[in-house]
């Protein structure tokens, strides 16, 4: 309790504040103010009773929010990770579903015939999308255990695209 404070509000008729610190974590220290008129201290006392059923209720609001939070900034970090490779990376579920394209990927691929991505999926033309779909299908272990697998598009060797197509951790 802040004697400043209370003096501080005793004009506005506020004559005693309650602090309940409710999370704490490495970074920051979270608590409630609660502030009453001048009433007695029985019902001071059977308010914050009341009141401390919200506390935990508090509690676990913040530590969810800090979570994610943290899960947001650890999900940059890597993002920024991916983007420092100098290889052009595509992350795609068995039905080409997209989650995942570099800036170096996303130019790449947009000068190319092969593969093109739409609303965050994969798609492909001709003979080429068999194999690109039988590829995929065997790195995300839909058809049986999960197999890496490369595939070469085009015949010359300066214009050829190289894929390699590799299962991820499911985490």
């Amino acid at each position: 309790c802040s004697e400043f404070y209370q003096d501080f509000m005793k004009p506005f008729g506020f004559g005693s504040l309650s602090v309940s610190p409710i999370a704490s974590n490495e970074e920051s220290d979270s608590f409630i103010a609660i502030q009453y008129k001048s009433i007695s201290q029985s019902q001071k006392t059977g308010q914050l009773k009341q009141l401390s059923g919200l506390l935990s209720h508090l509690r676990r609001a913040l530590n969810i929010q800090s979570h994610f939070e943290s899960i947001k900034i650890q999900n940059a970090f890597f993002q920024a990770s991916l983007e420092q490779t100098r290889l052009p990376i595509l992350i795609a579920s068995g039905d080409g579903r997209i989650s995942y394209v570099s800036r170096l990927a996303d130019t790449f691929l947009s000068h190319r015939t092969e593969i093109k991505m739409v609303a965050n999926s994969i798609i492909s033309c001709d003979t080429f999308n068999r194999k690109l779909i039988y590829a995929i299908r065997l790195a995300c272990g839909l058809n049986g255990p999960k197999i890496a697998s490369g595939l070469r598009v085009g015949v010359d060797d300066n214009t050829a695209l190289h894929l390699l197509i590799t299962p991820l951790p499911i985490n």
